[in-house]
């Protein structure tokens, strides 16, 4: 199973097509969207270009940064949560591995206090099976380093207290149990933003977008990628990140099992 999250700029608008281009061409099975600045049409649209037969979109508490999820599984459950500046999309699909809950989120880019209200809300949504947590969450991460002296007025205001890095948001999701798909798997290039065409929107290379699994998906965790091409260095101001689950486990202990007699 292939899932990838993508904050897609304001929606895309002219640039839509290349969106649609680069989802084709990494073919996920689950895409989560951020910014989907457009209507459920415009969506039924976007699905039906890309071969997403299920779709569904949850409108922003303020402005209009939507998220939209598409997927090549049906929805056995797909709700917004509420409370949130922009948006979180909650979606259970029945894949390979079971029931797997998904929550699509586009944190507030105000405060990492503010943030952790909204994740506050995401963690008490969450149960015990397998979970994934995945989104633009305009939070900083301690397993990445950043020289704050470069930091400009803005980032020091999103990113900062009392000149240091505010790292609670992925702190806390690592202490409620859940794993970063990038740094699990050891992904040097990780830095979602910016791409070429928003270089005057960021002053420095970020990693915004995160994916985070359960423990129980820990197993079947083989792939990530920052999708870093032409396309996608033109298409929105953060590059799409991509994640791949294999249901290899009893392969390789059956494996094991041979050997050992």
């Amino acid at each position: 199973m292939k899932i990838m999250t993508y904050n897609i700029y304001e929606g895309g608008g002219s640039r839509l097509p290349v969106i649609a281009d680069i989802i084709k061409e990494e073919n996920p099975d689950f895409v989560a969207l951020q910014e989907a600045v457009f209507e459920d049409p415009d969506l039924r649209t976007l699905g039906e270009q890309t071969g997403y037969e299920h779709h569904v979109i949850s409108y922003a508490g303020k402005g209009n940064f939507n998220v939209a999820s598409l997927s090549k599984f049906s929805f056995k459950t797909a709700y917004g949560l509420a409370r949130f500046r922009n948006a979180c999309l909650k979606t259970v699909i029945a894949s390979e591995f079971g029931e797997i809950t998904i929550l699509n989120a586009h944190l507030t880019p105000s405060s990492e206090g503010q943030r952790l209200k909204e994740l506050g809300i995401i963690l008490n949504e969450t149960g015990y099976g397998h979970t994934i947590i995945l989104g633009d969450f305009n939070s900083l991460s301690p397993e990445d380093k950043y020289d704050t002296t470069a930091f400009n007025d803005t980032e020091k205001r999103k990113f900062t207290k009392d000149g240091r890095v505010r790292y609670e948001v992925i702190q806390r999701l690592t202490d409620a149990g859940y794993t970063d798909v990038a740094i699990h798997l050891g992904l040097i290039d990780r830095e979602t933003v910016p791409p070429q065409i928003a270089e005057d929107n960021h002053g420095l290379p970020f990693r915004l977008d995160y994916i985070f699994v359960s423990g129980s998906l820990i197993p079947y965790t083989r792939y990530a990628r920052v999708v870093r091409t032409e396309h996608s260095s033109r298409a929105s101001d953060h590059y799409p990140l991509v994640a791949i689950f294999e249901n290899v486990k009893w392969f390789y202990f059956a494996y094991t099992f041979d050997g050992f007699w």
